[in-house]
C-alpha cells in the first residue's frame, strides 16, 4: 500500500513542530533560579572564588558528593603544603558536565585528583537526569546554548512537565526559590548569611556525628557496579574519562585517581566486584593516570558514613585523607 506523500510531510511537520515546541520550552526555563538547584549552585560558586583567588598551582579534587564528603583538602594542605581546593559537587550534575565545569577552572601546572562515583563509569542514565536537567537550565544557560540539538531534544522529551511549570511560576515570581531547605542544618544547607556549610578549602563541615541521622535501608544496599560488573566496557563514563584526560595531557595539567569511599560489604569480595574494581585500575594505567590508593581500604564500615552509601561523617574523612597521604604526597610539590 502506498503512502500518500501528503501524509508523510504532514507527519514529519507535526514532529518538527512538537520538537520545537518542547525546545522552546526549555529556552522560557534558561537562568530561572530554582529550589533544587540552589545549594549546589551556592558551594559551586564558593567553590570556585576559592580557586580563583589562588595564583599559583593548585590542587583541585573533583567528584560528586562522595568526594565532598569524604576527601579533606584542608587536611591535604596543611600535611604537604600543597594548595588544594575540594571542587566536588553533587553526582546528580554526571560526569561530563562536572569535567566541562572542571576544565573551565583547571590552568596549566594544576593537578586534578578525580574521584569519581562507581557508577560514573557507567552510562550517564546512572544518576538520572532531574538534577541534571534542572540545574542546567536555572543556573547554566551558557552550558545549555552549547549542547547539540539532540542533547537538547533528549532533554526537552524527558523533562517532566511538572518542573517547566515551576520554573513558569519562578519566572513570574510567585513561587519564593530562595527558602530554605528542611531541615534547616542538613549538610545541603545552602550558603547564606550565618550559615556556611563548607571551610576555606571547600570542604564540606556539617556532616558531623551529632547530626548523623539513623542509617537508611538504601546506605545498606551494594553498590551497582561491584555487584554485578560491567555489560559492557563501552560505556559513555570511560569515554568521557578518556576525553578529559587527553584535554588535561594537551593543557598541561595532572590528573590522578582514587577510589571514593563506600559502605563496605561482603559482596565486594566476589570475583565480579573484584574484576570491575581492576578493569577501573587498568584503565587508569592505560592512560598513564597513577591511581592513589586502593579500593578496598576505601570500603568503611556503616557508622562512618552520614546519609548515604558514599557520605562520609567529618571525622572519617579526616582519617581517609591522612591514608592517602603517603601515597599522594610523591605527586605534590609546593611552589617555592
Amino acid at each position: 500500500m502506498k503512502i500518500p506523500w501528503r501524509f508523510t510531510i504532514g507527519l514529519l511537520s507535526g514532529f518538527m513542530l512538537a520538537v520545537s515546541f518542547f525546545v522552546g520550552a526549555l529556552y522560557t526555563q534558561l537562568g530561572v533560579p530554582t529550589h533544587m538547584s540552589q545549594w549546589i549552585s551556592d558551594i559551586s560558586q564558593k567553590k570556585e572564588r576559592l580557586a580563583a583567588r589562588i595564583p599559583g598551582p593548585r590542587l583541585l579534587v573533583v567528584g560528586g558528593s562522595c568526594a565532598l564528603f569524604g576527601i579533606n583538602a584542608q587536611v591535604i594542605q596543611q600535611q604537604t603544603g600543597y594548595l588544594t581546593v575540594n571542587m566536588a559537587t553533587h553526582a546528580g550534575l554526571h560526569l561530563e558536565y562536572i569535567l566541562d565545569r572542571i576544565e573551565k577552572t583547571a590552568r596549566p601546572g594544576d593537578t586534578i585528583l578525580l574521584v569519581p562515583e562507581y557508577e560514573f563509569y557507567l552510562n550517564r542514565s546512572s544518576f538520572g537526569w532531574e538534577i541534571h536537567d534542572d540545574y542546567i537550565l536555572a543556573r547554566d544557560p551558557g552550558y545549555f546554548r552549547q549542547m547539540s540539538l539532540p542533547d537538547k531534544i533528549g532533554m526537552a522529551t524527558r523533562i517532566p512537565f511538572k518542573r517547566l511549570q515551576t520554573g513558569w511560576r519562578n519566572r513570574r515570581g510567585t513561587t519564593d526559590h530562595t527558602r530554605p531547605p528542611s531541615p534547616p542544618y542538613s549538610p545541603y544547607t545552602p550558603i547564606s548569611p550565618g550559615i556556611d556549610c563548607l571551610d576555606e578549602n571547600g570542604d564540606e563541615i556539617f556532616n558531623t556525628v551529632a547530626g548523623q541521622p539513623p542509617p537508611s535501608a538504601a546506605m545498606q544496599e551494594p553498590d551497582v557496579l561491584l555487584r554485578d560488573g560491567f555489560a559492557s566496557k563501552n560505556t559513555d563514563g570511560f569515554a568521557e574519562l578518556t576525553a578529559f584526560i587527553q584535554w588535561a595531557r594537551s593543557h598541561h595539567v595532572t590528573v590522578l585517581a582514587a577510589f571514593p569511599s563506600i559502605v563496605s560489604q561482603p559482596i565486594y569480595d566476589a570475583p565480579t566486584a573484584r574484576k570491575a574494581l581492576e578493569t577501573i585500575t587498568r584503565f587508569y594505567t592505560s592512560h598513564g593516570v597513577p591511581v592513589v590508593g586502593n579500593p578496598q581500604e576505601a570500603m568503611l564500615p556503616l557508622d562512618q558514613f552520614f546519609d548515604t552509601r558514599y557520605h562520609l561523617i567529618f571525622s572519617a574523612a579526616l582519617q581517609r585523607t591522612e591514608h592517602l597521604l603517603p601515597e599522594l604526597q610523591p605527586y605534590l610539590t609546593p611552589a617555592r
